[in-house]
């Protein structure tokens, strides 16, 4: 096997997750999702992915959305909204799929 060393050393756009931030909108509602998640297959392996935006201090590598967490009652408030929209959606998913 041969390494292609220029293609290594090639500047690329750095991927931090999909779809990438610039295709980020607000147009994603609720009755919206409701179909994609209607339209799984009922014995789908799924995947997710949930980002906690707290760190007890910011790593000068890190470029990930995330804030030094000061008070931890905000820590818990944002799980606790977390596991309301993972409820809302194992609900919309009916039993169906499993996570992997």
């Amino acid at each position: 096997m041969n390494i292609n060393r220029p293609l290594l050393e090639r500047n690329v756009p750095r991927y931090t997750s999909y779809p990438t931030a610039p295709h980020f909108h607000e147009g994603v509602a609720g009755p919206e999702l409701a179909v994609w998640l209607g339209e799984l297959e009922p014995n789908a392996t799924l995947s997710i992915y949930l980002h906690i935006p707290f760190c007890k201090a910011m790593c000068w590598f890190c470029g990930c959305h995330t804030s030094v967490a000061n008070r931890y009652d905000l820590v818990a408030s944002y799980v606790r909204d977390l596991m309301a929209e993972l409820n809302l959606v194992a609900d919309a998913l009916g039993g169906s799929g499993r996570v992997r």
